[in-house]
């Protein structure tokens, strides 16, 4: 999540998307706020009422090198036939269009509106979820032989992530119990074999409010590549499996299995991974425990708005409740 101070900043009247919206083709007043949580997210209409997305960050949340390398990777699966929501060039022929503001720096990007539907986990169908473990596996295949452009920036990899979440964590010397699990999970992932075919470029937020069912016996259309990063390919399936946790034991057990038999499609698992999915969940957990801990960094609640409070107060929530697992 970014920063709540930025939030607030941004979405006060809309200026920055308002701002940002001006670099593409767009019908005017269509322009709409979405949500933000690790971005601010506008829906907006152009070309006789087709739906696009303008997604923008304040650079004090990411990097223009970051976006840049997530936009070449989504360019790249495009090309090789994947099924992705497309970044949309800009009127001045750029992908990422940057303006400045009293508030500082945002970059913005536009992407198309993705095919297919949405897919509820209430209502998720066998055939749904054998389809959208295919999905992965094809995702994963492609990421092998995925390569960079020289130099370029390279998408973050988990040793990032883990200098990240201490660098967090240094801020705030009394979650001792975090640091003891970020100690362990860093010497565990230490340990798992990490040679050609376990690690790679992942989605890492593979979950079903990210993929759009296209159809009977069709891939999954996928968006939000914003978070992804170097790691084992077991660490996209245990994220994805995480979302199947609201269905009772049997039903999400039954759900686990046809998604992994649809990822074994085109894909073998490897026991001794999938053995460690739930250590894989620990690594998510700390990484969203220290990006909920950061953003709530600089904000004076006594002087924010209402609703702001009210999220403020839920992120304390959340982090206590983490807490409490690390503890266990």
């Amino acid at each position: 999540m970014m920063l709540l101070m930025n939030m607030w900043r941004a979405t006060v009247d809309d200026a920055p998307a308002k701002q940002l919206v001006m670099n593409w083709n767009h019908d005017a007043n269509s322009l709409q706020f979405w949500r933000a949580s690790s971005n601010f997210v506008y829906r907006f209409e152009a070309d006789g009422g087709r739906s696009f997305w303008l997604r923008f960050i304040h650079e004090a949340d990411n990097t223009i090198a970051n976006i840049e390398a997530e936009l070449h990777y989504i360019e790249y699966l495009i090309a090789k036939g994947y099924a992705a929501a497309a970044p949309v060039l800009s009127l001045n022929g750029r992908f990422v269009e940057t303006i400045e503001s009293e508030q500082g720096r945002y970059y913005g990007v536009v992407f198309e509106q993705a095919a297919g539907v949405r897919v509820q986990v209430s209502g998720v169908t066998e055939d749904q979820l054998g389809r959208w473990g295919q999905s992965l596996a094809q995702l994963h295949l492609l990421a092998e032989d995925y390569q960079p452009p020289l130099g370029t920036k390279v998408r973050r990899s988990w040793e990032d992530i883990l200098r990240f979440i201490s660098g967090v964590l240094e801020r705030h010397p009394n979650e001792e119990a975090a640091v003891a699990e970020l100690n362990r999970v860093e010497q565990w992932l230490l340990t798992l074999p990490s040679e050609e075919g376990h690690t790679g470029l992942i989605h890492y937020d593979f979950q079903l409010d990210n993929v759009f069912d296209m159809g009977e016996r069709e891939a999954y259309s996928v968006i939000d590549f914003d978070d992804a990063m170097y790691h084992w390919y077991a660490m996209d399936i245990a994220a994805a499996l995480a979302d199947l946790d609201d269905l009772d034991e049997a039903e999400a057990v039954h759900a686990r299995t046809l998604f992994l038999q649809g990822y074994q499609v085109l894909r073998p698992l490897d026991e001794l991974l999938m053995s460690e999915l739930p250590r894989f969940r620990c690594f998510a957990k700390l990484y969203s425990f220290a990006r909920l801990l950061r953003c709530i960094e600089g904000l004076e609640p006594a002087n924010a708005p209402e609703w702001l409070i009210g999220l403020h107060q839920k992120v304390l929530t959340w982090c206590s409740q983490m807490r409490e697992g690390f503890e266990r």
